[in-house]
């Protein structure tokens, strides 16, 4: 198991960003305090107590500054350069970037501010624990970050390939003053970094404590919370190891290709010899053995290597040497060169001959057999992309969506709806202009929609892209969730009432819908913060989520009891960071006509 001591996660940059950037306060603190330690022996600790917590609120400001580059510099200038250049699919930018929103609000409105207020009145109310107590539940919010920090890396590179623009904007940013010369990889390992961050300077809080302090169980507890919430990240530190690792391989070696990916890990380095195909003279190189890649280096050059080739694992061979003066040789062949080395460990573990055959053997594994870039599975209905056309689709119900479900607009007297024959999605006639000849209806043309109408000619076309509002999540009303169903929305205290389709997700968030078959949320309500409030003014059924900053009251009303119970049991969980119990909750996809039936019922369906 990888040893995750907090002290060792954070490398110079984060330290020298974080900590030496005060250096210059805890000196001027220290100074100040001299004589009085020197005359009272006590004031020791309260002012090692007063340092940790102003460090703390110090790491804090400058943590919730990064959360702003990310959130509101980066995010925010790639969806306004998006909205107008569409240079990404819709969905790629929240794909990205998670909840990390939901992240900063929680620093910025919640945790730096009651830290800062609680400096003011340090010598008044000289504690911290009650504090990391109160807040530490609401880290669970990282969790989401750190599970989806894989994917988004890799959507980075992906798309800095693939996009010049995307690539262009990125860079563009990262030669900002606030960036400091980091790249947006570098920014986004910071929120991994800060939990370990909590708990180390929580333990130094706590080792420094006198006996007795009335704090001193409010941070044992808080660090407990934090220890839950950092074990969550142990995974991804795993990675950011591996991350560092090839970071500190790129400074050493120029290369064409970026080393930086999420899928790449170094398997071995070391010595070995290379037999020159001119003379035969040994020698000497340095390989870099990665899962996907063999880089061949000559002499260190000024702590540099001089990279002599750079060989793709795909399509590399392993052949047996013929050098009859120079016994245990091998070749290593790629599509453009052939190279010999010398096995000084033939037949054995440690061989790099047997090394760089088990990462092509493990490649060959791991060499996905769908390429990037496939169109995915058409399922407007309950139809597989190998049944599409051969077999008659189920149709969504004309009063189950309010838009179209490829280009997301809007039905209006004007604006009909229509069918596609071939997988039963309700379009509007201009992403359902053409026609196709479907087997289940004798090879008839039909009318089917612009997605479908590319996958059964088998042609290259255009999809007309998803026009999703800014800040809005792209999902279907219908993908699995914690609960979803219908309940009547008011935001006046009752006075008037709309029909809408809410779903609470895992990521602690409720979406709300107009039709249970929509493409996107016409408004999406982050769950921590808020208050679950019944009952309201005795009216039956009726249940309010009230937020702490002031905003708006929501007020909800279900169809029955048992509704009524079920969305506030699960409600009252999520608000403060809980998941229900999974034996409560049933599949949300059992089939399209009962998951109809329940909606018209108004009844809800848990996941």
């Amino acid at each position: 198991k990888v040893n995750l001591d907090p002290a060792k996660l954070f490398d110079s940059s984060w330290s020298d960003s974080d900590v030496g950037s005060f250096s210059d306060f805890d000196s001027d603190l220290e100074e100040e305090h001299q004589e009085k330690v020197k005359e009272d022996p006590n004031c020791v600790g309260q002012c090692k107590l007063k340092k940790i917590a102003s460090e703390l609120l110090q790491t804090e400001t400058a943590y919730t500054k990064r959360l702003q580059l990310l959130d509101e510099t980066f995010q925010k200038k790639l969806h306004e350069e998006n909205d107008s250049q569409k240079f990404l699919p819709p969905d790629v930018i929240p794909q990205i970037f998670s909840n990390i929103t939901s992240i900063h609000h929680f620093h910025k409105d919640f945790l730096l501010p009651q830290l800062t207020k609680r400096m003011e009145v340090w010598d008044a109310q000289p504690r911290i624990g009650d504090l990391m107590k109160t807040n530490a539940p609401f880290l669970k919010l990282y969790t989401e970050y750190v599970r989806n920090f894989d994917h988004a890396m890799n959507l980075i590179n992906t798309w800095m390939e693939k996009s010049p623009k995307f690539s262009c904007l990125i860079k563009e940013i990262q030669i900002l003053p606030e960036c400091g010369k980091l790249t947006l990889q570098h920014h986004m390992l910071e929120p991994i970094q800060r939990i370990p961050r909590y708990q180390l300077l929580l333990k130094d809080y706590i080792k420094h404590l006198p006996e007795g302090s009335p704090d001193i169980q409010d941070a044992k507890a808080a660090l407990e919370k934090v220890e839950i919430a950092a074990k969550h990240s142990e995974e991804a530190m795993r990675k950011i190891e591996k991350f560092h690792k090839l970071l500190e391989i790129k400074e050493k070696v120029a290369t064409t290709i970026d080393l930086i990916s999420p899928t790449r890990e170094l398997v071995r380095e070391g010595k070995i010899k290379k037999i020159s195909a001119r003379g035969g003279e040994r020698l000497d190189r340095y390989l870099f053995l990665f899962n996907d890649l063999l880089l061949i280096c000559g002499e260190v050059l000024l702590g540099n290597y001089k990279l002599k080739a750079e060989l793709t694992i795909d399509g590399l061979e392993i052949l047996e040497g013929e050098n009859i003066d120079i016994p245990n040789t091998f070749y290593v062949k790629s599509r453009h060169k052939i190279i010999q080395f010398l096995d000084e460990n033939p037949g054995e573990e440690s061989s790099w001959c047997e090394s760089i055959k088990n990462v092509i053997k493990d490649y060959k594994v791991r060499k996905p057999s769908v390429r990037a870039g496939e169109l995915p599975p058409c399922n407007g209905g309950e139809v597989s992309e190998n049944d599409l056309g051969n077999v008659a689709p189920h149709w969504i119900k004309d009063d189950e969506v309010s838009m179209c479900q490829l280009c997301s607009k809007s039905f209006t007297a004007l604006k009909r709806r229509h069918h596609c024959r071939a997988c039963g999605r309700v379009v509007c006639g201009k992403c359902s202009s053409k026609k196709s000849n479907l087997a289940y209806d004798n090879n008839k043309p039909n009318r089917v929609c612009d997605k479908c109408f590319v996958i059964l000619k088998n042609v290259d076309g255009k999809v007309v892209d998803q026009k999703v509002p800014k800040g809005v999540k792209l999902m279907n009303a219908n993908d699995p969730s914690i609960l979803s169903g219908y309940l009547q929305k008011s935001m006046d205290r009752g006075k008037t009432w709309n029909k809408r389709w809410f779903v609470i997700t895992k990521e602690f968030a409720m979406y709300e819908f107009k039709a249970h078959h929509d493409i996107y949320a016409i408004a999406t309500l982050p769950l921590p913060g808020y208050q679950v409030i019944f009952p309201v003014d005795n009216i039956e059924n009726v249940f309010c989520l009230s937020h702490q900053q002031k905003l708006p009251p929501t007020y909800l009303q279900s169809e029955c009891t048992a509704s009524r119970d079920r969305w506030l049991n699960v409600l009252k969980k999520m608000v403060n960071l809980e998941l229900p119990e999974e034996s409560n909750r049933n599949s949300t996809h059992s089939s399209e006509s009962s998951g109809s039936q329940n909606a018209e019922d108004g009844c809800d369906k848990m996941s």
